[in-house]
């Protein structure tokens, strides 16, 4: 950053030859990326650590839901009705683990199940953009 700094003021400056100039505007802008690169990489480690115990229970939870739906379709005993009900909620709670998995590392995580703004709509509306985003990836294999 500093050294994109003083290129800056050296390029204001207007004291430099064009080729010396070219190559120092192409200099800049290497450094400039580098210093966005940079900035999102730390953006991204300090998301990790700071919502990883929350990823933690909530691929936890949502793992033991899919294994118990799992059971319960494994009996055979519910109904027909019964049992594409629980294939909807399997195939629900697949692409919930899908979002904790796959949830963009640069953005705030937004939890699947608030304990504080569970009505808030602009949330809730931003969370299913995210995870539909999430489950059309994953069906098209990416």
């Amino acid at each position: 950053r500093k050294r994109a700094r003083s290129l800056e003021r050296l390029l204001k400056s207007g004291k430099l030859p064009e080729s010396a100039r070219a190559q120092k505007e192409n200099e800049l802008a290497e450094l400039l990326q580098q210093a966005q690169r940079t900035k999102r990489v730390e953006r991204e480690k300090l998301n990790s650590r700071k919502y990883h115990g929350v990823k933690f229970f909530e691929r936890r939870k949502l793992e033991r839901r899919i294994e118990s739906l799992k059971r319960k379709l494994g009996d055979g005993s519910s109904g027909g009705g019964e049992a594409e009900r629980l294939e909807e909620q399997l195939r629900t709670a697949e692409h919930d683990r899908l979002y904790v998995l796959h949830f963009p590392r640069n953005k705030k995580y937004l939890s699947l199940f608030p304990s504080s703004d569970a009505d808030n709509e602009a949330v809730a509306k931003l969370r299913k953009k995210i995870r539909d985003r999430i489950v059309r990836q994953a069906e098209a294999g990416k």
